[in-house]
């Protein structure tokens, strides 16, 4: 599952043409940064891309996880997904993709975190564009998803997958789900390479 260099979306993060990622945990991160992007045209074909390739994948709680979400996301019309999207991350403040924005810090310490990062993903050889923020959570799963020794730079940023969880799960909100099969895709990453 890969999208094409244009993205999904406006504002969707671009790697350029990469071929499919391969392995378990490369379906999942690639189908959570999908569900956790802005819901653009196009949505119900990359929807259908995401069913296919999960319905491939091996039975795991994170595959359980995005599939539950992916139940009641397909149910939505367009519309419906572009306002709950945009009521969920751009309208609650508390709630955000941008995994490095929750911490306590100065706005020169978040832009050399951001470029810390950025030069991190060129150094993996991750051709990223420039035009998303280097700590947007779907832009970062993607990368993982292409460029494994990527994850390391997502399971460093665990803490704040937890909080957003745990931000998601106090809102009732089902997104919460899509994060809580990154944790699980994550741990069981590490697990597998334990001795």
């Amino acid at each position: 599952m890969s999208r094409d260099s244009g993205g999904v979306a406006s504002r969707a993060p671009a790697t350029g043409a990469l071929p499919p990622p391969p392995g378990e945990e490369a379906v999942l991160l690639q189908a959570a940064s999908l569900l956790l992007d802005y819901p653009g045209p196009g949505g119900a074909e990359d929807l259908a891309l995401v069913e296919a390739a999960l319905a491939e994948a091996p039975r795991s709680p994170a595959r359980l996880k995005l599939q539950r979400f992916l139940s009641w996301w397909r149910a939505m019309s367009d519309g419906e997904r572009e306002r709950t999207y945009v009521a969920t991350f751009d309208l609650d403040r508390a709630v955000t993709l941008y995994v490095t924005e929750g911490r306590p810090r100065t706005s020169r310490e978040r832009g050399a975190a951001l470029l810390a990062l950025r030069r991190a993903y060129a150094d993996l050889g991750a051709g990223v564009a420039r035009d998303e923020l280097p700590d947007y959570l779907p832009l970062m799963l993607e990368v993982a998803a292409h460029v494994p020794p990527a994850r390391a730079l997502l399971g460093a940023e665990r803490p704040a997958l937890v909080d957003l969880a745990a931000s998601l799960a106090r809102r009732e909100s089902p997104f919460g789900l899509v994060v809580a099969a990154i944790l699980a895709a994550l741990a069981d990453e590490t697990e597998a390479g334990r001795p």
